[in-house]
């Protein structure tokens, strides 16, 4: 290398000015980029002797320096060295507060929630020789990042977080999932995050099941009987361990208003997890069965299959892939047709309809011919492959009272549901940072909130088989439980007449 290459202005030109963390010491650490073998130099004040400067070697582009104090100038200067001679940079002068790196954090806590099963508690501490102050946390001065991965789910995920308190707690999970997580911090939104602190772990406690395996069911028939055949739940569905199954089965009366015959099912009626079939003597009637699974947080939404009387003449389109779509039919033994004409259409109309796609639902016609007249065509629905929803409901506040808000939302287009919608899940969470929700059936479309108090924001998601997708939030100040003002004015009028009794009855003897 000639000598051009020492020219102060290029080989001290300082690219990026950050914070590293110095491991066997108890200051912060202040890090400069370097363009070969350097020195920096740190002095603490514009008018301190260069006896108190502090300096680091390295062949790399950055070192650290240590220092004791975010609040105050830091000065620095890099110097090259090669077997040519040296070239020192100009002065740079920098104030601590916008090169900091950070100590990671000490993680402290990592524990679940009860009846809370999206939630997590997390706590941490300043570490030794931590910059920020306690005013400075809790004014909201630093950002932070929660690192979390699970067995079931490896990739790393990565989120802001807010840790303003050192107790937190963070809605965010899945239930029943054991977390691995580490959090960082930075200052003042700083290039330079801190290192990640330590790894704990914990575990979401259990929720309700969300899928009851009927949308993998086969529901099969032999010449009914029929026997029944479901898939387990899935872990990430079963929001715990599934305890037992329950199927329950009964006979539709052709009169409308008839009470249902419930049918006895003898064993079928509770079934143990590791059963996935069960032999079901049903009559040659239609018949109707739901099936749920149960954990230790209550029991899923019923899945619902009707089986056909052998008698009729059935229809029904069963997903074969993405693009196909197997249409089976019974035809009347009473009337011999001469053939059969099947079609279909998208729901609503599209304006081409080539083939089959997923997420798209259709309307499937089967029509018999006859030698002389057409019988009335069969209809049915399906999805070669149902997905989550492509928008979700939109929520208005219908009713607003003390305590109570009265909610109302319109259905899901049905070019939007890419699935048969199987139930709302509206979700709210007030100032306690608390998040509740509550499952409402797919034919409901108004739902009333009650012993709310203050201010919360409300979402609404509507769910298929394949996922549930979520709508806008909205804000709403339910005011304040009333009944404790209520309450205390009841008791403040009671000690006023109390008192004026008593006063009364002190007149009433003074005069006797």
């Amino acid at each position: 290398m000639g000598e051009t290459g020492l020219r102060p202005n290029y080989a001290v030109v300082i690219e990026q000015e950050q914070i590293q963390q110095d491991q066997t010491g108890t200051d912060l650490c202040l890090m400069c980029a370097m363009l070969m073998c350097f020195t920096v130099y740190r002095t603490d004040e514009f008018y301190i002797s260069r006896h108190d400067t502090k300096e680091c070697r390295t062949e790399q582009t950055r070192c650290s320096v240590p220092f004791k104090s975010m609040s105050t100038f830091y000065c620095l200067i890099v110097t090259a060295h090669s077997t040519f001679g040296d070239a020192s940079s100009p002065r740079l002068c920098l104030h601590g507060t916008t090169i900091v790196k950070l100590f990671a954090p000490t993680f402290v806590g990592f524990s679940e929630v009860q009846r809370q099963p999206h939630c997590l508690k997390i706590q941490w501490d300043k570490p030794p020789s931590f910059g920020p102050s306690s005013y400075d946390i809790t004014a909201g001065y630093l950002d932070y990042q929660l690192w979390y991965t699970t067995k079931d789910r490896p990739q790393i995920q990565v989120t802001d977080v807010d840790l303003r308190d050192r107790q937190t707690v963070l809605c965010l999970f899945s239930p029943f999932t054991l977390y691995v997580a580490r959090i960082r911090c930075r200052f003042n939104s700083t290039p330079y995050w801190s290192e990640w602190s330590t790894a704990l772990q914990a575990r979401t406690v259990e929720a309700a099941v969300e899928s009851d395996g009927t949308s993998g069911a086969e529901w099969m028939e032999k010449s009914h009987p029929p026997v029944e055949s479901e898939t387990p739940v899935p872990q990430g569905l079963a929001n715990g361990r599934v305890l037992w199954y329950n199927v329950s089965c009964w006979v539709e009366e052709e009169e409308k208003g008839a009470d249902a015959t419930w049918i006895d099912l003898g064993e079928c009626d509770v079934l143990d997890p590791s059963n996935t079939s069960c032999w079901l003597s049903l009559p040659p009637r239609i018949c109707t069965c739901v099936l749920s699974a149960h954990n230790s947080a209550g029991s899923s939404p019923h899945g619902r299959i009707t089986i056909p009387s052998p008698h009729n003449t059935a229809l029904t389109a069963t997903p074969l892939d993405d693009n196909s779509l197997e249409v089976r039919w019974t035809a009347p033994k009473s009337q011999p047709a001469s053939g059969f004409v099947v079609s279909w259409r998208a729901v609503p109309e599209i304006a081409t309809c080539k083939g089959v796609e997923p997420e798209v639902r259709y309307r499937v016609c089967v029509s018999a011919h006859y030698t002389q007249e057409s019988a009335q065509a069969l209809m049915v629905e399906a999805y070669s492959r149902e997905g989550a929803p492509s928008a979700g409901p939109s929520l208005h506040v219908m009713e607003l009272g003390s305590g109570r808000v009265g909610l109302k939302w319109d259905p899901v287009p049905v070019e939007q549901q890419r699935g048969f919608l199987q139930s709302y899940t509206l979700h709210w969470r007030g100032e306690d940072k608390l998040c509740h929700r509550v499952s409402v059936p797919r034919d409901h479309l108004m739902y009333t909130l009650t012993g709310l108090s203050g201010h919360y924001h409300i979402h609404l998601v509507a769910n298929t088989n394949a996922g549930g997708t979520a709508g806008k939030s909205i804000a709403v100040d339910a005011g304040h439980d009333s009944s404790l003002l209520v309450w205390f004015v009841l008791s403040f009028a009671t000690l006023i007449l109390l008192g004026l009794l008593m006063v009364l009855s002190c007149l009433q003897h003074r005069e006797r």
